[in-house]
């Protein structure tokens, strides 16, 4: 399935700006897009986070792992103590340019777009994709995603979709936020305006592509509903768990996971249910 034009023009934006990004040498936490929460947490809260994955994901002894969206391959790192084999895909060559630098000789890295991955169905134990959906241009968009990590997991195996930001929590976590790093949280007047102007600067990519002009370099962000992701694994006949996802604003004394962000666990029937009913 390919992605509708207003989708591939966000997506082209979106790859420009993590390009951009991706020339500036620095912690690959940071430049994996946690921003103030790298910069404050540093290498606690990556570990924490790490370990929380691989819990989620175990065991990974012996597994091979697919990692969609890896960025500068600050989660990487964590994966390739453990399994078998890790192969890390993004659609940025910039990012992965700055992956290769952690001098690793495990994983393999592939350039890709999570829409449509470069591997034939079937081919991995674990398939992850951590803090990438919020990304996402639409969700139909999000849907094919899910469509192709659950395809190129092996019947049985596991797809971890992490991080994922919680449209039901929305405004909690903008307040918890901005009590952790200061500032007001946004109104909802200025959330309303924000989203408005939102869909005007789409537009006026999707106008400046017609003309076959580059758009600006602009990342999008959103969120999600829990039940989006149990339909479409419905929808595929695969196991769906959700859970909470791992607290990015603990500060050492916080909770360990918290629902403002959402981990959504896919297991791969090896048959569909329905045809075994």
């Amino acid at each position: 399935m390919t992605p509708r034009f207003g989708d591939r023009v966000v997506r082209s934006s979106a790859r420009a700006w993590f390009d951009q990004v991706a020339r500036d040498t620095g912690d690959p936490f940071v430049l994996d897009g946690y921003g103030r929460l790298a910069q404050t947490g540093g290498e606690a809260l990556l570990r924490g986070m790490t370990a929380d994955l691989k819990g989620k994901l175990a065991p990974l002894a012996g597994t091979t792992v697919l990692e969609v969206g890896c960025g500068a391959g600050a989660v990487t790192r964590g994966l390739v103590v453990d399994a078998k084999s890790v192969t890390a895909v993004d659609f940025s060559h910039s990012m992965l340019l700055q992956a290769r630098r952690s001098g690793l000789s495990e994983p393999r890295y592939v350039t890709a777009d999570a829409s449509l991955l470069p591997f034939t169905s079937g081919s991995f134990d674990r398939v992850v994709c951590y803090s990438v959906f919020n990304n996402f241009p639409s969700l139909d968009f999000a849907a094919q995603v899910m469509r192709e990590l659950a395809r190129v997991a092996k019947p049985g195996g596991r797809v971890l979709i992490g991080q994922v930001p919680n449209a039901d929590r929305k405004e909690a976590w903008l307040r918890d936020y901005s009590a952790r790093f200061g500032g007001a949280p946004p109104s909802r007047a200025r959330t309303v305006l924000g989203a408005y102007k939102h869909r005007v600067l789409r537009g006026a990519r999707a106008v400046l592509a017609v003309m076959g002009k580059q758009p600006p370099p602009a990342l999008t962000f959103r969120y999600y509903r829990a039940d989006f992701f149990q339909r479409v694994a419905a929808d595929l006949q695969h196991r769906c768990d959700v859970m909470p996802a791992f607290n990015l604003l603990q500060d050492g004394h916080g909770p360990t996971v918290a629902d403002y962000r959402l981990d959504i666990c896919i297991t791969v029937t090896s048959l569909p249910t329905r045809a075994l009913s």
